[in-house]
C-alpha cells in the first residue's frame, strides 16, 4: 500500500527547492532592458540594420500579408531627394547627399479612407534604388545566417509602435512594436527583386513589452482579439491599457522591418509557476533536472568495463539496432543510453558524435520510445537528420525548428508518415553476413594483436610503425642487421640509445671520417695534451723543412714535386744517379741516334764488348789468321767422322784435321769434344763479328769517327749508354733524360741535395713517430694508408695544423669514437659507417634503425604466419 501523504510531501518539498532554482534561472532569461529591441526599437535613427516603411497603413499591410497571404514588393523613393542618414549609411555619395533636402511624406494618422498607394502591394521607403537594394540584401543575408546558425527566424515586420517614456521627467522617446508579423525575404535569383512574404506561424503579442509594462509600470498589455481582427482594433485596446500615462502614444502606422527575438522570453514564460511544472510527472519528478538544478550527480560506474569484449556482451548483431557504423566506444555510449544512463559525450569534430546520436535515435525508435533532439545550432540538427534520411528513417522524424515549425508542415509530415504503413521485414541473411564478417574480423584482430614472445611486438604495432615511418618521408633502408628480427625490447632499446648517442655526438663534433683526430686511440690527460702540443709543433716544423728540401730536390731531379716520402726517396735516388753519370753522357745525349735508338746502341756496344772478349780468348789458343777463316765445313766433317774406327781412311777427315791443327798455337786437343769446342768458338766469333758489322751503322751515327766496327773500344762508352738507358726507363725517353741532364746542377751539388733531403726526411719521420706513438695513431683510420710514405705532405701538414689549433677537441673525438665503438659492439657497423661518411643524416639515424628493425620483424611475422600477408583491406572494411 502506497504512502500517499509522504509521497506528496516529498514532491512538495522538492517542488519548493526546484521553484527557487527555476526562479533564479528565469530571472537570467528575462530581458526587459533598453537593449532589447522588443522594448526599445531605434525608430527614425540612421545606421541601424532595419528598414522603415513610409506612408503605409498597418491594417492594409496586415490584410495583404497575413489574411490574404499575398507577397509584397518594395518601392524606392523616385523623387529627387532621399533620407540623408539612411542613404549615407548605404554607401551613396556623401557630397550628393548633403545637397539633398530631407523629404517626409505627409499623411493623416487618423484618416478614415486609405489612398490608392496604401492598398497596392508595394511597400514605400525613403531610400534610393541602390540604397534600398543594399539594405534589403544585408537584411536577407543576416536573416539567413541567423536561421542557419540558430534554427529560428527573427525577421519580423513590426506594425504600429507604442511611444513611451521611462518616467514623467524623461524626454527620451522609446518605441516598442505592438504587432509583429513573422516574414521572409524572397527573390528568384541573385539579380531578382526582393519580395516580402508572411511566414506561416502563429502570431504572438510583444511578450517582452508586456513583461516590462507589468514589472515597471504595473500595466497589462492586452492580448490579441480572438476572432477576425485588424491591427487598429488591437491599437485601440492598447491605448486604453496605457491611458494612465498621459504622454504615451500609439503610432498605428509606424512600420519597421527588422530583427526581433522571442526565444529567451518564451523559455521564461514556459517556466512560469502557473505551468504546473511542480506537479507529479513534471519537472519536479525528473531526476535529471533535479540533479542539474539541485543536488548534482553521484558517482556512477564506468560505461566501459576493463578489457570488456563487446562481441561477448552483444553476441547477436540484430540486438544492437545500429543503422550506422559504430566503434567500441560509440557502441558503449549507445548501450548506456539504452539502459537509461545519463551521460555527457565529448570529442573534437570528426569523431562520430553525430553518427552516434543517429544510432541512439534509431535504437530508441526500435524500442518504441520517443526522442526529443535539441541543439544550439541548426547545423547539428541537419547533420543528424540527414543521416537518418540516408538510412530511410526520415519518416520517423518530425522537424520542429526553423521553417518546419508551422502547422501545415507538421500536418504534412504526419500524413506522409502514416501513409507509409507498417515497416517491411528485415532480410535475416544480412544479420548472418554481419555475424560472419564480425567473427572473421575478430580472428584477424587476434592475429594482428598477438604478442611475439621474442620481440614483445604485435603485427598490428609493427604495421603501424612502418606506416608512420614511411609517411614521415624517411628513406626506406637498403641494408639490414643479422638477428634484428629477434631483438628483444631491451636489446632494441640499447641499440636505439647507442645510435641516438652516436648521432648526437656526430652533430656536436662532426662525422667520424671527417674529424681531425680520427685514428687517435690513446686517451690524453691535460698534461698529455700539453706535451703533445709541443711534439706536434716540432713535427710540423720538421715537416715544413722536409717539404722545402724535397721541393728543391724534386726540381733538381726533374720531377714535378716530391709530395710524400716515397717521392722524396725517388728524387734522392735520381740526384745520386745524376752525380754518378759517366763523363761521356752529355756528349752521347747530343747525338740523335742516341736520343732515338739508345737501346739499340746499348745492344751494339754490349755485342761488341762480348766479341772482343771472345776474340782475346781465342787468340790464346789459335793464330790470329784463324779468325778470318770459314770453319763450318771443317766442323761438319770432324763431327761426322770423328768417332769412326776408319776415320783415318777418309781423306776429307784427314784434311779437315790438318787444317785445324795448322792454326793451333799449341797441341791439338786429343778428343773429338775438345776439337769441336775450338771450332764452335771460332764459329761463334764469326757470327758475332758479322752481327756487329751488320749493326755498325748506328754506331757510326752515334759515335762518329770513334766507331771502328769490331775494333772499337767500347769500355768508356758502354757505362754511359747503360746509364742513359736506365734513366730513360724512369723518365720515359732519352730526350727527357737529355733535358734533365742539361738542366741539372753539377755532380757534387746533386749529392749534397740528395743527402740534405734524406736527412730532412729522417728528422721528420722521427718527429712524426713521436706524435704517432703519443696518440697511438691508427694510420689507416687517420689517412687511409698502410704506410707513412704513401701519405701526402700537404695532408699531413693540414692535419697537424688542425691538431695544434684544436687540441681541446681531442676529448670530443674520444667521446665520438667511444660511441662509435659501442655501436659496433652492438652490431651496428652499417649505421656507424653511414653516419661517419655522410650517407646517413644524424636526424634520421634513430628512424632508420627503427625502420630496419620493423621490416625485419614484419618479414619474420609473415614467414611464421603467412596468412598475415593475405589480409585484404577491402574485406576488413566490409
Amino acid at each position: 500500500m502506497l504512502n500517499t501523504d509522504s509521497e506528496n510531501g516529498g514532491i512538495a518539498g522538492l517542488a519548493a527547492g526546484m521553484g527557487t532554482a527555476i526562479d533564479v534561472l528565469r530571472q537570467q532569461l528575462l530581458d526587459i532592458s533598453k537593449r532589447n529591441r522588443l522594448t526599445n526599437t531605434p525608430v527614425g535613427k540612421p545606421r541601424v540594420k532595419q528598414l522603415e516603411i513610409e506612408d503605409e497603413r498597418s491594417d492594409e499591410i496586415f490584410r495583404i500579408l497575413y489574411l490574404e497571404r499575398k507577397k509584397m514588393t518594395f518601392e524606392a523613393y523616385r523623387g529627387t531627394v532621399a533620407d540623408r542618414a539612411d542613404d549615407a549609411d548605404d554607401g551613396d555619395d556623401t557630397d550628393e547627399v548633403n545637397r539633398r533636402s530631407l523629404f517626409v511624406p505627409e499623411y493623416a494618422e487618423t484618416a478614415s479612407e486609405p489612398a490608392a498607394h496604401h492598398v497596392d502591394r508595394k511597400l514605400h521607403t525613403r531610400l534610393t534604388a541602390e540604397g534600398l537594394q543594399k539594405r534589403l540584401l544585408a537584411l536577407y543575408r543576416d536573416a539567413q545566417g541567423i536561421e542557419e546558425e540558430q534554427g529560428v527566424s527573427v525577421l519580423f515586420l513590426a506594425l504600429g509602435f507604442l511611444r513611451w517614456y521611462e518616467s514623467e521627467s524623461s524626454d527620451v522617446e522609446r518605441f516598442a512594436p505592438l504587432v509583429l508579423l513573422p516574414v521572409d525575404l524572397e527573390r528568384d535569383s541573385a539579380r531578382g527583386r526582393f519580395r516580402l512574404a508572411y511566414r506561416d506561424q502563429d502570431l504572438e503579442p510583444n511578450l517582452s513589452l508586456g513583461a516590462m509594462l507589468a514589472n515597471d509600470f504595473e500595466l497589462k498589455l492586452p492580448d490579441f482579439p480572438e476572432d477576425d481582427w485588424a491591427p487598429s482594433d488591437y491599437f485601440d485596446r492598447t491605448r486604453k491599457a496605457v491611458s494612465s500615462q498621459p504622454r504615451w502614444r500609439v503610432q498605428a502606422n509606424t512600420i519597421v522591418l527588422g530583427f526581433y527575438s522571442f526565444a529567451k522570453f518564451l523559455m521564461w514564460r514556459d517556466l512560469a509557476p502557473e505551468n504546473e511544472w511542480g506537479t507529479e510527472g513534471g519537472l519536479a519528478g525528473n531526476s535529471l533536472v533535479e540533479g542539474l538544478l539541485l543536488g548534482g550527480f553521484g558517482s556512477e560506474s564506468s560505461i566501459a568495463a576493463p578489457d570488456e569484449n563487446l562481441d561477448e556482451r552483444f553476441p547477436d548483431p540484430r540486438e544492437l539496432g545500429h543503422i550506422l557504423d559504430a566503434d567500441a566506444s560509440q557502441t558503449r555510449v549507445i548501450a548506456a543510453v539504452r539502459d537509461g544512463r545519463n551521460l555527457v559525450v565529448q570529442g573534437p569534430p570528426g569523431t562520430g558524435k553525430s553518427q552516434t546520436i543517429a544510432n541512439i535515435i534509431a535504437v530508441a525508435a526500435r524500442d518504441g520510445k520517443r526522442v526529443l533532439f535539441v541543439a544550439e545550432k541548426r547545423a547539428a540538427l541537419d547533420v543528424v537528420h540527414a543521416r537518418l534520411e540516408k538510412c530511410d528513417l526520415g519518416p520517423l522524424c518530425l522537424e520542429l525548428h526553423s521553417h518546419k515549425a508551422v502547422r501545415r508542415h507538421v500536418y504534412d509530415d504526419l500524413k506522409n508518415t502514416l501513409a507509409l504503413g507498417p515497416p517491411h521485414a528485415v532480410d535475416e541473411r544480412r544479420y548472418e553476413r554481419v555475424r560472419d564478417v564480425r567473427d572473421e574480423l575478430n580472428r584477424l584482430s587476434g592475429l594482428l594483436h598477438a604478442v611475439d614472445d621474442a620481440t614483445g611486438e604485435t603485427p598490428y604495432g609493427v604495421i603501424g610503425r612502418l606506416s608512420m615511418l614511411d609517411e614521415s618521408g624517411l628513406a626506406r633502408p637498403d641494408f639490414g642487421f643479422d638477428g634484428a628480427e629477434a631483438w628483444s625490447r631491451d636489446d632494441f632499446d640499447r641499440r636505439l640509445e647507442a645510435v641516438e648517442a652516436l648521432a648526437e655526438l656526430t652533430v656536436e663534433h662532426g662525422r667520424e671520417r671527417e674529424h681531425p683526430w680520427r685514428g687517435a686511440n690513446r686517451r690524453l690527460t691535460h698534461v698529455d695534451r700539453r706535451a703533445l702540443a709541443v711534439s706536434v709543433g716540432d713535427a710540423l716544423e720538421r715537416l715544413r723543412a722536409a717539404r722545402r728540401s724535397s721541393a728543391r730536390a724534386a726540381q733538381a731531379a726533374g720531377m714535378d714535386g716530391a709530395g710524400d716520402l716515397s717521392t722524396v726517396d725517388a728524387a734522392a735516388k735520381r740526384l745520386e744517379a745524376l752525380a754518378a753519370a759517366p763523363d761521356p753522357v752529355p756528349r752521347l745525349l747530343g747525338a740523335n741516334a742516341v736520343l732515338e735508338r739508345s737501346a739499340s746502341l746499348l745492344r751494339l756496344c754490349e755485342e761488341t764488348a762480348r766479341l772482343q772478349a771472345l776474340r782475346n780468348d781465342l787468340l790464346s789458343d789459335v793464330v790470329e789468321s784463324a779468325l778470318d777463316v770459314e770453319w763450318a765445313e771443317t766442323r761438319l766433317v770432324l763431327a761426322a767422322h770423328g768417332k769412326s774406327l776408319f776415320r783415318w781412311l777418309n781423306g776429307d777427315y784427314r784434311r779437315a784435321l790438318a787444317r785445324l791443327k795448322g792454326v793451333q798455337r799449341g797441341d791439338l786437343p786429343k778428343n773429338l769434344e775438345g776439337r769441336l769446342a775450338v771450332l764452335d768458338r771460332l764459329l761463334e766469333h764469326g757470327k758475332r763479328k758479322l752481327q756487329v758489322e751488320r749493326d755498325g751503322r748506328i754506331g757510326g751515327e752515334a759515335l762518329g769517327d770513334d766507331w771502328r766496327g769490331a775494333d772499337t773500344d767500347v769500355s768508356p762508352i758502354l757505362p754511359a749508354i747503360r746509364w742513359i738507358v736506365g734513366q730513360e726507363r724512369d723518365l720515359g725517353s732519352a730526350a727527357a733524360v737529355a733535358k734533365w741532364v742539361e738542366a741539372a746542377p753539377a755532380g757534387p751539388d746533386c749529392l749534397e741535395l740528395a743527402r740534405a733531403v734524406r736527412a730532412a726526411s729522417e728528422e721528420w719521420e722521427r718527429a712524426w713517430k713521436a706524435v704517432a706513438d703519443s696518440t697511438d695513431l691508427d694510420l689507416g683510420v687517420a689517412f687511409g694508408a698502410e704506410r707513412l710514405d704513401g701519405v701526402g705532405f700537404a695532408l699531413i701538414e693540414e692535419r697537424l695544423e688542425a691538431w695544434l689549433a684544436g687540441m681541446d677537441s681531442h676529448d670530443g673525438w674520444r667521446r665520438l669514437a667511444t660511441a662509435g665503438r659501442q655501436a659496433s659492439e652492438l652490431g651496428l657497423d652499417e649505421v656507424r659507417e653511414r653516419l661517419a661518411d655522410g650517407r646517413l643524416e644524424p636526424a634520421s639515424a634513430r628512424g632508420t634503425l627503427e625502420f630496419v628493425r620493423a621490416e625485419a620483424v614484419w618479414k619474420r611475422f609473415r614467414r611464421e604466419t603467412p596468412e598475415l600477408g593475405l589480409v585484404d583491406g577491402v574485406e576488413r572494411a566490409a
